[in-house]
């Protein structure tokens, strides 16, 4: 059971501290390096708890699974959205 939960561990702690390193190498600066962090870490969240949910059902039953990583990646695309209006609002608002 142990080695079962530090191997879905491992792909996040190696996979986001990693991505963290690439994308920052591309993006620098950029607003598209926060909001590429967060869907990195959103992928890797779900793919976490769909693998817990495959190792053991009884525990992570499907409903709890979807009822954790739904709300999660929701709150995501709302966070990306602040970002995005903050940086781009200029866009999106007219002057009449």
């Amino acid at each position: 059971m142990k080695s079962e939960i530090m191997e879905v561990l491992l792909t996040s702690i190696i996979g986001i501290p990693l991505a963290f390193i690439v994308l920052r190498f591309f993006f620098k600066k950029s607003v598209l390096l926060n909001i590429s962090i967060l869907w990195v870490v959103n992928i890797l969240i779900i793919d976490a708890l769909g693998e817990l949910g495959n190792l053991y059902p009884e525990t992570f039953p499907t409903i709890l699974t979807m009822g954790i990583g739904i709300p999660f990646t929701i709150a995501c695309f709302y966070f990306v959205s602040k970002m995005v209006k903050k940086n781009f609002g200029s866009i999106y608002t007219t002057n009449s």
